[in-house]
């Protein structure tokens, strides 16, 4: 047994999803821009592996993306194949405005260049 479908049906249906499509997008329009909470303020910018001080280290860099000051505890576990390294700093990053202050970074000291890392942070607004 077929069905086959009314052309009247077929086009009722498709009015009535193109409508709750307009709708649903005029809302998402319309609804309040959230603010960011103090974690989406303070972004990577540019963490990594690298030389600091001709040392290998693994260097931890935050940018303030917002207008307010943040404070984040930052909490790293570097692995190395000689090692393996804990370290956490509280980083206090200026608004976004105050150019280099709005920037901070954390170098964790390693044996050697390489390596995996894990980096978490907690992050509120001052």
């Amino acid at each position: 047994m077929t069905t086959t479908v009314r052309p009247a049906a077929a086009r009722a249906f498709f009015v009535v999803a193109l409508v709750a499509g307009v709708c649903a997008a005029a809302a998402a329009e319309d609804a309040p821009k959230k603010e960011p909470t103090a974690k989406e303020c303070a972004v990577n910018a540019g963490s990594g592996f690298k030389l600091h001080d001709n040392k290998p280290a693994y260097v931890i860099a935050l940018e303030n993306a917002c207008d307010k000051r943040v404070r984040c505890k930052v909490f790293a576990n570097v692995t190395t194949s000689r090692d393996s390294k804990r370290a956490r700093k509280t980083l206090t990053l200026a608004p976004k405005g105050k150019g280099a202050k709005a920037k901070q970074t954390f170098a964790v000291r390693i044996h050697e260049n390489g390596g995996t890392a894990q980096v978490s942070r907690e992050c509120r607004f001052l």
